[in-house]
């Protein structure tokens, strides 16, 4: 490999652990929100990595990383790998408390589960995990 060519390559991968390039959503997903830009990895999950059962996995939102305490949630929406339209929405207020909300969902195999909310102030933020089903629900 020529020295130009690798010094090419070792910016750009510097450069995207500087700049964080943006984590690429599903089509469905992004196409949901008209492919504004998600801020990735400000949703934190509380899922476990294998689920047992896949007719009943849960997922707890454990955190929201806010840009500051005057920005809250408006709408949260679980999405997975495989269907096309969200498996959850959420619509909150400024007095609603997102970390701990937790639902059930359900999966036939293993899957990526994919969080967005839409905050106060316009923006999108959004978090991904990957869960292991070994008993299928569907």
């Amino acid at each position: 490999m020529s020295n130009v060519r690798m010094k090419s390559l070792l910016f750009v991968f510097l450069f995207s652990l500087a700049f964080g390039l943006q984590a690429k959503l599903p089509d469905h997903v992004s196409r949901t929100f008209n492919n504004n830009q998600i801020t990735p990895d400000k949703i934190i999950f509380d899922i476990p990595d294998i689920a047992e059962n896949g007719a009943v996995v849960p997922v707890t939102i454990a955190q929201v990383k806010l840009e500051n305490k005057d920005v809250y949630v408006q709408e949260l929406w679980l999405f997975n790998q495989a269907r096309k339209q969200p498996v959850a929405h959420f619509k909150l207020n400024e007095s609603s408390i997102i970390d701990g909300l937790s639902t059930r969902i359900r999966l036939q195999k293993t899957n990526h589960i994919y969080a967005v909310a839409r905050l106060s102030n316009g923006r999108y933020v959004g978090g991904e995990k990957k869960v292991k089903v070994v008993k299928g629900g569907c």
